[in-house]
């Protein structure tokens, strides 16, 4: 057990103990600290939690959108004084054994959090990310590379480059993010937040390197430091590490002009006097034909627990399903298509929410306001039911209970978001973890006093005036003014020299350039790589989880059982084949799979049925799985050479469930709550109706709008399906569920009102075809739970009016009926371009690999991982200026894939790719490089789950035929790897990748020589 060592006012290594909270919610001990002679502040949740995690914090407020923040934050991490590298961060993504590693810029502080389940690495990782925030190197080279700078480009024309500069071009090009600033800075206009602390594009140019500068040294001293901490790593042991590293070495005071309380007030914001109105222009991203509207308000500051769980609560009844009653109202208002996002942030100093719609006709922007208010007066005069405040109340029980990961990383980082709220906004950081003890007095007071929850909607609603009204007008031209801006202000800069001073002005932009480009092509010395510790494959203990899974039978249905620790709470996933539909109706699937557990059932309409699911269950959502084999596994069951129908059926003989295409309904509840649930659930798929044209077609357009607004959210996925989607069966079909193709499906049906019965029809056909086709059920519970999920689950079983049983058999096809539904009118064997109005694009490779026995596999990944993380990220990232580059290998499907992110020029990349693989031999590696690529890849296929992920993992392993065995010997194939192995590896992918195919989205350009498609926005 892990006890805390120190006592109130002690004072340990020059650290003075100001608090020591119990923290029994999280298990924890909340010890709060204070360097006495530097200032910097420590908080340790000190537990039993093996996956230790810290975070340097700097409150670092804007004073204008020139993206000073965000600039550092990346810049830091580019070298140090005792890390002298040019980017010690990818280093550490290489060759560490971390569960999470990253930075993030709020609009009022940085953060550098990481964590590890190893207590050396965890060491590591401190080390050089101390020596980054507090001895950054900070070079000219580095501004210009992470910044901004002028360049040439082919064409002899100057454009604006930088790391930052493109991201953020990529950030004002997304309507959603364009909106969510616009809210933050409407909101906030008397404050730092009126100032985008990301950057703004038109801004970024006019930071000088000597502001960048002076902005370290006024917030990055140890005087205005947060340091979090969180694990079972003793807290005398860290401080030891801390003092003797960082602060021992701190010989400086803050800044001269550094005065916390003047800081304080950058973040103060007033409240209104009356609401605001403004109006905006923003991109096209959707078919949408009107504005998008959003109402947002702010309350007080975020250190008000009360107020914060209040608002979570209201937001929760009001809008947290579909039909909460000001959900439906909206839907069924006829004022706009549908709701977009939600602006509830907990990162500002005040608690800031609201809500947005599309669709909104020109002139009923005010209407929409005004029916806003009609509709939570009559809430309040109807009075909420009792149905709505439970399912409101179980949704939060259900949130607060459920043990899950966060942001890709271990949950202390929810945790570490919480304490930061309080922490930097002068409050103890124990205060704001908790919630139990707020919300259970939320409850009480709704048991004792019936006008309380009407009370909450009038005092942070109806009587708010410190809100806003925004529209932001889709408008045809955006991404042409934006251009013309960033066109003026280089036109502007040139013509500020004097005339006789442009040949050296632009001679000068050319060298500089030159001097960048040597500086990022240096490779980096063996002495000065050396220096960033790390562990090798020989220190690693090898970890190697056994899947627990077990296989029984209910009345002849296939049901497989996870026991796992989830707090009380039962994941239930039935399983239905969707293989037996012919190819053409995969287009119709995953709007099957998204409108499946949103329409009403049991003759209740879709506002009852959803109150009915949201009272009883925690979420209630369908999916598509796609699931595929390894070729070893092929190999190994005797049909390696089969193919097509044949393939199918000889895997339907040997296992009904390998191998197969399925649709997922998923529910998780409260233990307590699972007959209640389970009955939901058999019910919902029995009795769905799919009559109700008009929800039908509501769901319809929300479902375009948002498959069009993915492409600038989650575009990198779009070319990477689509650059591989003809290399195997399963590529196809993620295509066609949701790639370029299904956008291209969805938008050239006619389903208007008129023609809404035929999608009714089709639906309905597809679910007859499915639920009568049987279906297989995975659990995850702790005992009880599970014995309680069978038992409900036989009686719902034997009910159940359709085929039961083992799975039906596939429908036999050749694997081409599906390649060819991926045909797009005006696409091309090698390269497709699609036209998205956008400022940065997203370019990706896709080819198939020669070897494919299981070491070569393994090999190969191996080689993908050393890819992004070193050519890729120096060649695309560093000197090409995308925000992301990355390969990855697809072991099932033997498929290599290449991406970029935020990518200023998509064909560039290409050529810089296919440089890199034609010159593969000239990048080098050694053996001690060798040891950290195995280390690091090693950390990236063993990374901690939640319980309730381990145990679906383990599930969808088994619909993938990899069993123990496999995951054993391809992890010690890693660990054994020798460098030859990798090099012979990379030849014959080198060689693989001339026949690869590429897919970019970016904007029409009449410099590039492709065929344009159009995306059918």
């Amino acid at each position: 057990m892990t006890q805390n060592e120190l006592k109130l006012n002690e004072v340990y290594n020059g650290f003075k103990v100001v608090d020591i909270s119990e923290i029994s919610e999280y298990k924890s001990v909340g010890i709060l600290l204070k360097h006495e002679i530097t200032g910097l502040e420590v908080f340790h949740m000190l537990n039993e939690d093996e996956e230790n995690l810290f975070s340097f914090g700097f409150k670092t407020p804007s004073s204008d959108s020139k993206g000073t923040a965000h600039i550092i934050e990346h810049s830091v991490l580019c070298g140090s004084k005792n890390y002298p590298l040019k980017d010690p961060f990818i280093k550490l993504s290489n060759q560490s054994m971390h569960t999470f590693l990253n930075a993030m810029t709020f609009p009022d502080k940085t953060l550098y959090p990481a964590s590890s389940t190893e207590e050396v690495d965890y060491f590591n990782l401190m080390a050089v990310y101390g020596d980054a925030v507090f001895f950054p190197l900070l070079t000219k080279e580095t501004f210009m590379q992470e910044a901004h700078r002028l360049e040439f480009d082919k064409n002899g024309k100057l454009n604006f480059q930088g790391v930052v500069f493109n991201e953020m071009k990529g950030d004002y090009s997304g309507l959603s993010n364009l909106i969510h600033t616009y809210v933050i800075e409407s909101l906030f206009e008397d404050s730092s937040y009126a100032h985008d602390s990301g950057g703004n594009p038109f801004y970024i140019p006019d930071l000088t390197y000597e502001e960048f500068i002076e902005f370290h040294k006024f917030y990055y001293h140890p005087s205005n430091c947060k340091l979090f901490l969180y694990g079972n790593i003793s807290t005398k042991k860290q401080l030891d590490f801390i003092n003797e590293k960082f602060l021992s070495k701190i010989t400086e005071k803050s800044h001269p002009e550094f005065d916390v309380n003047k800081i304080e007030k950058m973040t103060f914001s007033k409240k209104f006097d009356s609401p605001k109105y403004i109006t905006k222009i923003g991109p096209i991203e959707n078919s949408s034909k009107g504005s998008n509207v959003v109402l947002a308000w702010k309350s007080n500051e975020i250190t008000n627990q009360l107020e914060l769980m209040e608002l979570i609560l209201i937001f929760e009844i009001l809008l947290g399903h579909d039909g909460a009653p000001l959900y439906r109202a909206i839907l069924q208002s006829g004022l706009c298509e549908d709701l977009s996002n939600s602006y509830f942030s907990t990162a500002l100093r005040y608690i800031m929410y609201g809500f947005g719609v599309r669709g909104v006709k020109k002139g009923k922007e005010k209407l929409f306001e005004k029916f806003i208010f009609e509709q939570l007066n009559k809430i309040i005069k109807d009075g909420i039911s009792q149905d709505e405040i439970e399912s409101a109340l179980m949704s939060q029980d259900f949130s607060n209970r459920e043990i899950r990961r966060a942001s890709g990383g271990p949950y202390s980082l929810v945790l570490m978001q919480r304490a930061y709220r309080n922490w930097m906004n002068g409050s103890n950081p124990a205060g704001s973890i908790s919630c139990n003890e707020v919300f259970n007095k939320i409850k009480e007071n709704i048991k004792t006093n019936k006008d309380y929850l009407n009370s909450l909607i009038e005092k942070y609603l109806l009587n708010n005036n410190s809100r806003i009204c925004l529209t932001v007008i889709p408008d045809k031209k955006y991404n042409k003014k934006f251009d013309k801006i960033l066109k003026n202000k280089i036109d502007l800069i040139c013509k500020s020299v004097p005339k006789k001073e442009r040949k050296s002005f632009f001679e000068k932009i050319k060298a500089d350039t030159n001097k960048l480009n040597e500086f990022q092509k240096t490779p980096e010395t063996p002495e000065n790589c050396n220096l960033i510790p790390h562990l090798t494959s020989k220190d690693i203990k090898v970890k190697f989880e056994k899947s627990t899974i077990e296989k029984s039978e209910i009345l002849g249905v296939d049901i497989y059982e996870n026991k796992e620790n989830v707090n009380g709470i039962v994941y239930i996933n039935l399983c239905f084949p969707i293989d037996l539909l012919e190819p053409k109706d995969y287009f119709f699937l995953s709007f099957y799979a998204d409108v499946l557990t949103n329409l009403g059932f049991d003759g209740k309409s879709w506002i009852e049925s959803s109150l009915i699911s949201t009272k009883c269950t925690g979420d209630f959502t369908s999916t598509i799985i796609n699931s595929s084999c390894p070729k070893s596994f092929y190999e190994k069951i005797g049909c390696k050479d089969l193919k097509d129908a044949q393939l199918m059926e000889y895997l339907y003989k040997y296992d009904p469930n390998i191998a197969r295409n399925w649709l997922v309904v998923r529910i998780k509840m409260l233990e307590e709550k699972t007959e209640e649930a389970v009955k939901m659930l058999f019910s919902a798929i029995k009795t769905v109706d799919f009559s109700d044209t008009e929800r039908l077609s509501d769901l319809l357009t929300e479902y375009t709008n948002d498959l069009c607004s993915s492409i600038t959210s989650m575009g990198y996925n779009y070319p990477s399906m689509r650059a591989s989607c003809k290399m195997s069966k399963n590529n196809a079909i993620d295509e066609i569920l949701c790639g370029v193709s299904q956008l291209f499906a969805i938008k050239s049906q006619d389903f208007s009102k008129q023609n809404i019965k035929s999608l009714q029809s089709k639906l309905e056909q597809i679910h007859k075809t499915i639920i009568d086709s049987g279906f297989i059920v995975h659990l995850v519970a702790e005992e009880s739970g599970l014995e309680k999920a069978k038992s409900c689950l036989k009686q719902q079983i034997q009910e159940f009016p359709c085929y039961k049983g083992k799975v039906k058999p596939p429908f036999m096809c050749s694997d081409d009926e599906f390649y060819k539904l991926t045909e797009i009118q005006g696409d091309s064997e090698q390269l497709e371009h699609f036209v998205f109005p956008t400022q940065v694009g997203i370019y990706a490779q896709a080819f198939s690999t020669s070897l494919t026995d299981v070491k070569s596999n393994v090999y190969t990944s191996l080689f993908a991982h050393w890819l992004s993380n070193t050519v890729l990220w120096e060649q695309l990232r560093t000197i090409g200026g995308c925000y992301g580059a990355h390969s990855s290998f697809d072991m099932q499907d033997n498929v290599f894939n290449i991406s970029t992110y935020r990518d200023p020029n998509p064909y560039k990349s290409k050529e810089i790719v296919k440089n890199i693989f034609e010159n593969i031999d000239n990048w080098g590696i050694d053996e001690t490089e060798f040891e950290r690529i195995k280390t690091g890849f090693y950390s990236k296929i063993t990374q901690p789950k939640a319980p309730s992920a381990k145990g679906f993992i383990q599930f969808r392993r088994i619909l993938y035929g990899i069993d123990d065995e496999y995951r054993f010997n391809n992890t010690k194939l890693v660990l054994e790897a020798s460098i030859d192995n990798l090099i012979d590896n990379a030849k014959s992918i080198c060689q693989d990748s001339k026949t690869s195919k590429s897919a970019i989205i970016f904007t029409k350009n009449e410099d590039f020589t492709s065929k344009f498609i159009n995306l059918p926005l």
